[in-house]
């Protein structure tokens, strides 16, 4: 047994040299770790220099979009001004306002807008329409008006609506054409009586593209393209178009990025503030668009990684690796030594340490479970030469009974005879073979073997009822456990008490527990007393107590306490006067324990 013992305490200590040691897989794991951390740092450092480029691209193309903007806004302000002054000018007001026409009347008009016009540039024409559209234009360019657009209820409420105000659409709202296909903005205008202020007429301004290539030509940078809200060039890097799609048309600023060969970039567009044109700007960078600082930070970064691993491995390799390797060269030697030996080498103290200890630990409680095992064998032997001893006394105790009543049947004493019999199957149930454990059903049998004896000598003044469920009495459970029960509820409770009295024993199965109650109609208990054998342990000093309050009611408690391995496993209820009822709550699985004996 020993001999066993020490092999397999050397067979889960022993190394397996065919298998990699630890230090050796640290190492490569570390190594392994490094390259991943190393491949982690380079592709943040290529992420992180990515976006300060993006950023870069992103902040320069919405800074040039900004400005250009505010450039077209500006001047935009400028041309309404201008058309103002058109509109409050006498000559158009006479224009619009004389019941016919005259070329005298025309040219002046025609002479006073011009005046107006010589103060600023880029603007390409001035028509002046009246209600019955009739017109009046100065322009650069030749121009062909439709009428029939100028008629449509949706080309009339476009300008309607704002009252006076000004609206900027692209050829005149699809009503002023320019001779050689140029595509121009057009502010439109409603012109109003002075007196009445009813409407005479109708301003359509167009604007010369003119002034979109010059403030793209002050920006200096020729990635800008400027076009119409429905995809139509105006000006700039016409290969920018071809990026256009509908998410730029909102007012605020969109970006995305693009790739343009081998190189990246990134777009910048939206809809300008009540225009209806829209900017694109392209923007590309390099690394010297990378702010020094990032860069250094990012060094630092690296120096501060590479001086971190370097200190992670000194110390797996102090802490860890090396005090491994000295354990386990130490159980190698206890191994060869053929022995149960306590480590002797000297460990860190860290949890490496503390397994030193424990295995020293593990080491000691080991010889003393041999110890214990070479006694419990020993005493083992001894138990089953007693129990063959044990085996006799049966026999001659079935033997005996069964002589005295025959010997009794012959002299005619019939009640000794029933009271031999009821005491031989007493018997019989008590000693079940020597089993600790029996089926409810047994020791149901036995209580009630017990009470017909009872009832010999005390009559009728004892009666007992049973109440057990089929499925109850196959559960398995402690031998004798309910005989004290009876037998306390008797002698100190139905006895007391001096008159006729009855035992009910109960049993049934819940979900997760048996159930076992003991009742008699006996003088009950005080709590004071039920607390006590609840709560008391077996000492020298109370046992006179326990023998007072019930030592087998105690007993066998404990005895349920320890098969059911918990503590809260008896109930006690009493009346004073009126009755006692104890109740086991066994757990089920706990009943269900084969014997080798069947009923």
């Amino acid at each position: 047994m020993k001999g066993k013992a020490k092999e397999k305490l050397i067979s889960i200590a022993g190394i397996d040299r065919e298998k990699e040691s630890l230090a050796n897989g640290l190492n490569r794991m570390l190594r392994l770790g490094l390259l991943i951390l190393t491949c982690a740092f380079l592709v943040s450092f290529v992420v992180i220099i990515q976006k300060e480029r993006r950023d870069h691209e992103l902040k320069e193309a919405e800074t040039y979009r900004n400005s250009v903007e505010s450039s077209i806004l500006a001047a935009m302000d400028n041309y309404v001004e201008i058309s103002s002054l058109i509109l409050m000018n006498d000559d158009v007001q006479k224009f619009l306002s004389a019941e016919k026409v005259d070329r005298g009347l025309t040219n002046d008009t025609k002479y006073s807008v011009l005046k107006i016009l010589a103060v600023c540039n880029n603007i390409d024409s001035v028509h002046i329409f009246r209600n019955d559209l009739d017109y009046m234009k100065t322009s650069k360019s030749e121009y062909r008006v439709d009428f029939d657009r100028m008629k449509q209820p949706e080309w009339q409420k476009l300008i309607m609506d704002r009252k006076g105000g000004p609206v900027v659409r692209i050829n005149g709202y699809d009503a002023l054409f320019s001779f050689d296909g140029k595509t121009l903005m057009t502010i439109c205008r409603v012109i109003n009586n002075f007196n009445n202020q009813q409407k005479d007429g109708i301003l359509l301004m167009s604007i010369d593209d003119s002034l979109l290539n010059m403030i793209l030509h002050a920006q200096k940078n020729e990635h800008i393209c400027i076009l119409t809200d429905r995809g139509m060039f105006l000006a700039g890097d016409e290969n920018l178009m071809k990026y256009y799609d509908e998410s730029f048309l909102s007012e605020k600023a969109k970006s995305k990025s693009i790739w343009q060969g081998v190189r990246h970039g990134t777009i910048v567009g939206g809809k300008v503030e009540e225009l209806p044109i829209v900017i694109l700007c392209y923007s590309t960078s390099s690394l010297k668009a990378i702010s020094w600082e990032s860069i250094l930070c990012l060094v630092l970064m690296a120096i501060a990684f590479g001086i971190a691993v370097f200190l992670a491995g000194a110390y797996l390799s102090k802490n860890i690796t090396r005090p491994l390797a000295q354990l386990t060269a130490e159980i190698d030697r206890t191994k060869l030594a053929g022995g149960l030996e306590p480590l002797s080498v000297r460990l860190p103290e860290n949890e490496i340490g503390e397994l030193g200890d424990n295995y020293n630990d593990m080491i000691a409680h080991l010889q003393e479970l041999i110890n214990s095992l070479l006694e419990k064998e020993k005493m083992i032997q001894k138990a089953e030469v007693w129990a063959l001893h044990e085996q006799i006394k049966p026999h001659f105790l079935y033997n005996s009974l069964e002589t005295i009543s025959a010997m009794a049947i012959d002299a005619g004493a019939d009640d000794v005879h029933s009271a031999l019999e009821t005491l031989g199957s007493f018997f019989r149930n008590f000693l079940s073979k020597g089993d600790r454990e029996i089926p409810l059903e047994r020791e149901v049998h036995i209580i009630q073997d017990y009470l017909k004896l009872l009832k010999l000598r005390y009559g009728d003044i004892i009666s007992d009822e049973y109440e057990i469920s089929e499925e109850a009495k196959s559960c398995v459970i402690p031998k004798l456990i309910l005989q004290p029960l009876v037998e306390n509820g008797i002698y100190h409770g139905i006895r007391m008490k001096g008159e006729p009295g009855s035992v009910t024993i109960k049993a049934y199965l819940s979900e997760h527990n048996l159930h076992i109650t003991v009742r008699d109609s006996g003088v009950g208990m005080p709590q004071e007393e039920i607390d006590k054998i609840l709560k008391q342990k077996r000492t020298a000093k109370n046992e006179d107590d326990l023998n007072q309050f019930g030592f087998g009611l105690w007993g066998t408690i404990e005895r349920v306490k320890y098969f059911c391995d918990k503590e809260d496993v008896v109930r006690i209820e009493s009346v004073i006067g009126d009755h006692t009822e104890i109740e086991f709550i066994i757990p089920r699985d706990k009943t269900i324990r084969k014997t080798e004996e069947t009923i």
